[in-house]
């Protein structure tokens, strides 16, 4: 890449975006110029800023397999969130993610493993947890005793960490956005659900004609069964279905989807 000019970069990036855009694919280039065009079009693997705009709710699910074999690939996972505006415009969201293990025809052991899942909910950074149902809190190993150096980066987001009352759940914040995660652990041939109510601390603008967007990060090669239902205020409907609630299913996540909404009288 260092011998390419501006005009072959540029070339080279549109060929990207023409097989890549809309794909579940993340990409990193030393080149800093393509790495800029890369991050614009969403095919960096950032996760989607949302700190300036009140008017912007985010989710994104993210699973990691400790010690659970290869059961994820028999995993189904389906994410359902019902999100609720009120007058005030307060945010109240009620999130339900779903595993079935789906391993236990499989011959190999690995596949029928129990699905040791450590499971993470990005959010919105003004977001604060009210009820969860279904996890199940675990220390993760310490490995500074025998020789290993703590990550800086890791370090400062571990420093934000604190286990919540109900003791199953931590919040920590990274990216800029509020985290609660738990383990959701899955035997063969069972399913096992999470449920969290959260509520966003701030409220957002409610008046006719004002713009509302959601926003939902997929986790890269992890494919799921999406439903998203938002309600909008009493008194009010969204524009772009003339209905109070829009709902939005899919079984083929884009790796950013974007909602864009307006309040309308």
């Amino acid at each position: 890449l260092g011998q390419l000019n501006d005009k072959q970069k540029l070339a080279l990036f549109n060929k990207l975006q023409e097989n890549l855009i809309n794909k579940d694919i993340m990409i990193y280039l030393k080149d800093n110029d393509l790495e800029n065009y890369l991050q614009i079009w969403g095919l960096g693997g950032e996760i989607y800023s949302t700190i300036l705009d009140t008017n912007v709710d985010y989710l994104a699910v993210v699973n990691a397999n400790v010690a659970g074999g290869k059961s994820d690939a028999f995993i189904k996972q389906d994410i359902i969130l019902r999100s609720r505006i009120d007058e005030r415009g307060a945010v109240t969201n009620d999130l339900t993610i779903k595993r079935d293990h789906r391993g236990a025809d499989e011959e190999d052991w690995w596949y029928r493993a129990t699905n040791k899942n450590y499971l993470q909910v990005l959010t919105s950074r003004d977001a604060s947890l009210q009820s969860i149902s279904g996890g199940v809190y675990k220390v993760a190993p310490v490995f500074s005793k025998i020789g290993y150096q703590a990550d800086t980066e890791l370090k400062a987001i571990e420093g934000t960490a604190m286990l919540l009352k109900n003791g199953v759940v931590e919040e920590f914040y990274q990216f800029g956005k509020k985290t609660f995660a738990t383990w959701l652990d899955v035997p063969v041939g069972k399913q096992k659900q999470i449920n969290l109510k959260y509520q966003r601390d701030n409220v957002i603008k409610v008046a006719d004609g004002e713009r509302y967007q959601f926003v939902f990060d997929k986790q890269s090669g992890v494919e799921s069964d999406l439903e998203i239902n938002i309600e909008a205020p009493s008194g009010y409907k969204w524009r772009e279905n003339n209905s109070d609630t829009f709902t939005y299913k899919t079984s083929s996540v884009p790796g950013r989807l974007i909602l864009d909404l307006t309040l309308t009288k």
